[in-house]
């Protein structure tokens, strides 16, 4: 029960972002796949369901951006000019971090381009 508190709470503050988008897409899109199997026991589904699986752990491998958490928290160290470490950072400071990195870099990239 506490779990789903603070889920809902995350959800709240951070909303649903582009990756859930896409997992939650890749999930149903599984499912599906899965039912039509269960209905249809036609073998290439088998391939299908396996491509989505792998579509999946790439989502939640890399954040969807090609780059694993551990990639990450070394681009969000060397932006902050210290260590982050990885056992005592918390869910909440890394979701913050990574919204103010992109903020800022979106604002940076704003401004580089006005100068052009």
């Amino acid at each position: 029960m506490v779990w789903m508190d603070i889920y809902d709470e995350y959800i709240k503050q951070f909303g649903l972002g582009k990756l859930h988008i896409k997992m939650l897409e890749a999930m149903k899109k599984k499912a599906l796949l899965q039912l039509e199997y269960v209905e249809k026991r036609d073998a290439f589904q088998m391939t299908l369901i396996e491509m989505q699986i792998t579509k999946l752990d790439g989502l939640l491998a890399n954040k969807g951006s090609g780059i694993t958490i551990e990639q990450t928290l070394v681009h969000l160290s060397k932006w902050i000019g210290q260590w982050l470490n990885t056992k005592t950072l918390k869910a909440k400071e890394y979701f913050n971090l990574v919204r103010e990195f992109e903020r800022y870099n979106k604002q940076s990239n704003g401004e580089a381009n006005k100068g052009k």
